[in-house]
């Protein structure tokens, strides 16, 4: 069933129309963010500076997020076929199968929290939950999509598992430090990002109202990446990452602010529930 936030007058009003669109600067950029991190991670490696390389390592990860969201929802300024290229390159980056990861985020988009989000598993549960089962979010995903997706999804998840499996095996033969280091560092970040991407945007939630969080601390925005404009997300999918700031200032304008992502329980923030409550 569709929430009803999504047709409450004031979030209808919203000017949004012109934050579809991306400059080809924007579009550059999009598909360009997260090299710099990757190119500094992966020099420090070579160098065998592994702890100086891990928090470049980190802005990598949070970046690529960014960027393959976006690609998810074709918001990087590319055609399709090169959209699905982007993806299959940043699931050896990221080493994650992503065409995995979109068909699954995509379900989430249509029922966010609903009983069968996979997506949304964490949600519920508490923070120490939320990390435990870390390491199997991103394993329930793949198989979910590979038993449920279309032959076509299924060509492109089992092409990109068999090149992570590939650079695994080259990492095995040539013991290269820095590959061993990405793999690793990858692994670890998408066993965090059931907690990071979705526990930490969508904790204390209710489907039937305010689905998910957001943030208006700069410097929490700034470090990640723009990541946790999540409700803005969720009622706009088709405004790319980098022009929600700018929705965010529209939707301040007709909607009290949804509680931040690090603050306490929606349930004790009066500004969430006088929204719900018109609904």
């Amino acid at each position: 069933m569709r929430n009803p936030l999504f047709l409450h007058e004031a979030v209808r009003s919203v000017a949004w129309q012109d934050l579809r669109d991306l400059s080809f600067l924007q579009s550059v950029r999009a598909v360009l963010l997260s090299s710099p991190w990757l190119a500094a991670s992966l020099t420090l490696a070579y160098n065998e500076q592994f702890l100086a390389a891990l928090p470049f390592s980190a802005i990598f990860f949070m970046a690529g997020l960014r960027q393959t969201h976006d690609g998810f929802h074709a918001k990087i300024g590319l055609s399709v076929i090169w959209t699905n290229a982007f993806l299959f390159l940043f699931s050896l980056l990221m080493a994650i199968p992503l065409h995995a990861v979109r068909w699954i985020h995509v379900r989430h988009h249509a029922n966010p929290l609903g009983e069968k989000d996979i997506e949304g598993m964490c949600a519920t549960m508490r923070w120490w939950q939320a990390l435990v089962v870390g390491p199997y979010f991103p394993i329930r995903m793949i198989v979910v999509a590979l038993a449920r997706s279309s032959s076509a999804t299924r060509i492109w998840i089992v092409a990109e598992m068999v090149a992570i499996l590939g650079l695994i095996g080259l990492a095995g033969m040539t013991n290269w430090g820095w590959l061993w280091f990405q793999l690793l560092a990858m692994g670890l970040g998408n066993c965090l990002t059931g907690f990071v991407a979705v526990w930490m945007v969508h904790r204390g939630c209710d489907r039937q109202g305010m689905f998910a969080r957001t943030q208006r601390s700069w410097l929490i925005n700034a470090l990640t990446l723009n990541n946790f404009y999540h409700m803005e997300h969720h009622l706009f999918p088709a405004v790319a990452s980098c022009n929600l700031p700018e929705l965010a200032r529209r939707l301040d304008k007709l909607l009290p602010r949804a509680e931040p992502v690090l603050g306490s329980p929606q349930s004790e923030n009066k500004a969430v529930a006088a929204v719900c409550d018109s609904l």
